[in-house]
């Protein structure tokens, strides 16, 4: 069987580096510069590096990635983050009502629901991962 070579799984990689040389090269022969088409090539090798970091991060065997005790400790932990959170919400509501806010910014309560899922999904991720 014929080993690959060091670059042959990171090929997407390599083709969208050299893209961007090109392109860049091109600007800088042309004299202009457009900063639409760099933004362009960043998003599309962007999109080539992720797929080249799953596609080679992917596990190679068919063995399942939770057991038991994962998915117990995973739910064991939704269980307390989300009553946790409901509770601090609730907290921060009362102290906000107790010192006389009247209203509080949609903006501000967006920010804490982004941080949570944030937190949570983060942690659920390093649980699943032990």
């Amino acid at each position: 069987m014929k080993k690959k070579g060091k670059f042959q799984n990171w090929i997407l990689t390599c083709g969208a580096v050299g893209a961007l040389i090109g392109m860049l090269a091109s600007q800088f022969m042309t004299g202009g510069f457009d900063l639409s088409g760099l933004l362009g090539a960043l998003t599309a090798i962007i999109i080539l590096i992720t797929i080249d970091i799953i596609r080679n991060w992917r596990k190679k065997d068919s063995t399942p990635d939770f057991d038991e005790r994962t998915t117990n400790n995973i739910i064991k932990f939704y269980a307390y983050a989300s009553n946790g959170f409901i509770l601090l919400a609730l907290l921060v509501f009362s102290f906000l009502s107790f010192g006389g806010f009247d209203h509080v910014s949609v903006l501000s309560v967006l920010i804490i629901l982004f941080v949570y899922f944030s937190l949570s999904g983060t942690t659920a991720f390093i649980i699943s991962r032990k």
